[in-house]
């Protein structure tokens, strides 16, 4: 065929042209998971700290927000739930590095598992990473015999919304709950069969 603006025979490439400029490509580093130690927990919170300061700007006031880090993520806050209310705590790894921290529980058979947190540092976000973790949570519980899966989200967080519902989340309720101090959590609350 010719390009008839130029009269030179047109070249269409076929994916073979491209190998060595893939090459160039680092393949996408795993994502793994570790248990967070008790002497991690300050480091949970400055990761939270990083994230919501981006995730909540728009979303939340800098006044809640930081109310809601000090009541959530806490030494020993984090140490009660882990503890007494039977969380688990996660990092998130890419290429060995934490990049994220999830938390769900408790984990009981035939019983329903809540999704406490799922965080990603801002610059690790549309790289596959929240699906990866998701999809890891899913086949543990499956193991653990966990027939469903609960969050909450915020309404206004459309970016966790989408994410939530490309990997089968559904929404079933709406709920505004009272955190004190004046401010609300004003949360869609979505469920997963984990039912194959």
């Amino acid at each position: 065929m010719v390009d008839l603006r130029t009269n030179h025979p047109r070249r269409y490439f076929k994916p073979s042209d491209f190998g060595p400029f893939l090459a160039m490509i680092p393949p996408p580093s795993p994502v793994t998971f570790s248990p967070v130690s008790s002497r991690d927990y300050p480091r949970i919170r400055e990761m939270a700290l990083r994230i919501w300061s981006e995730a909540y700007r728009e979303i939340i006031s800098e006044e809640q927000m930081h109310y809601m880090i000090e009541r959530m993520y806490s030494s020993k806050v984090i140490a009660n739930e882990v503890k007494s209310d039977g969380i688990r705590y996660q990092w998130i790894l890419e290429a060995s590095e934490p990049v994220g921290y999830l938390a769900f529980g408790p984990v009981e058979p035939r019983k329903p598992c809540t999704l406490q947190k799922l965080y990603l540092l801002p610059n690790r976000h549309g790289k596959g990473i929240g699906s990866a973790t998701l999809k890891w949570l899913f086949q543990t519980l499956r193991e653990a015999s966990v027939p469903d899966l609960n969050l909450r989200v915020n309404r206004q967080n459309e970016a966790a919304i989408r994410c939530y519902e490309r990997n089968g989340f559904q929404t079933i309720a709406e709920d505004c709950l009272d955190i004190g101090h004046g401010y609300v959590m004003d949360d869609f609350i979505m469920r997963l069969s984990l039912n194959p």
